[in-house]
């Protein structure tokens, strides 16, 4: 396993210009990591280096979060929202983007409602774990109790597989059951950056430290720079790396900086 360069040592490196599109991950990215994902909250410095990076490019937040509570703990209207793992994709004022491939799969949230309330039954009153609905899908997170790994995906495992179009994907310390079609992160960011640049979508810019993140790193490889969030190396398809949202944040003071 190779070490990637850091971001801010190597900052030439990272190609921006007209028709740049910058995309971030939230938790882990822009806002530590916390115990529980309501407590999560965007550094006011961060913040303040958003705000004037996307008045350089145009800035789309990737995550798993709904749309709504991404909009909510960022605040910034002049920056989109790929919320769900880009199944909800909205503008700054909360209107949804037009078009979206996978808001084509609105009738999977209700087959979604029947597995919530199944997944709450199981382990909604158990110590450690955290159930949590988006409108495209439902998590598991075991943070708080990482014996709870195996236990916890052969529960979604399971329960995924009785409805043939649903998934799981797994994230860091969370099980995710979602529509099992071909949408992710990667997916929705070109989608995105072709709308926030319709003429054509110059080099691009990922940042991400999750495992979601990796299917980011594959789309944006050879047409920019994906940036990897963690102290220790580890097996990604990004190009670049930064060890924690500390140097997230100095990474798109440089950005917006020019």
């Amino acid at each position: 396993m190779t070490a990637l360069r850091n971001a801010l040592d190597a900052f030439g490196e990272i190609e921006t210009g007209t028709g740049t599109v910058v995309g971030l991950d939230f938790d882990g990215t822009l806002a530590p990591i916390v115990e529980r994902p309501e407590q999560a909250a965007l550094p006011a410095g961060t913040g303040k280096a958003l705000e004037r990076l996307a008045g350089r490019f145009p800035v789309v937040i990737v995550s798993g979060r709904g749309a709504a509570d991404l909009r909510g703990r960022v605040g910034l209207d002049r920056v989109w929202y790929a919320g769900s793992h880009g199944f909800e994709i909205t503008d700054g004022g909360g209107r949804p983007i037009p078009g979206n491939p996978a808001a084509e799969h609105e009738g999977l949230v209700a087959a979604i409602d029947g597995i919530e309330g199944s997944l709450r039954e199981r382990f909604g009153e158990t110590g450690g774990l955290l159930v949590e609905r988006k409108r495209f899908g439902v998590a598991v997170h075991y943070r708080l109790r990482p014996s709870a790994e195996a236990e916890v995906s052969a529960a979604a495992e399971h329960l995924a597989a009785t409805l043939p179009d649903l998934e799981v994907i797994h994230g860091k310390r969370v099980a995710e059951i979602r529509p099992a079609v071909e949408w992710n992160k990667g997916t929705a960011f070109l989608w995105t950056a072709g709308r926030l640049r319709p003429d054509g979508a110059g080099p691009l810019v990922y940042v991400g430290d999750d495992t979601t993140d990796e299917d980011a790193f594959r789309a944006v490889a050879g047409r920019g720079s994906g940036i990897l969030v963690a102290e220790e190396p580890r097996t990604t398809a990004a190009s670049h790396a930064l060890r924690d949202p500390g140097e997230v944040r100095r990474f798109l003071e440089r950005l917006a900086a020019g």
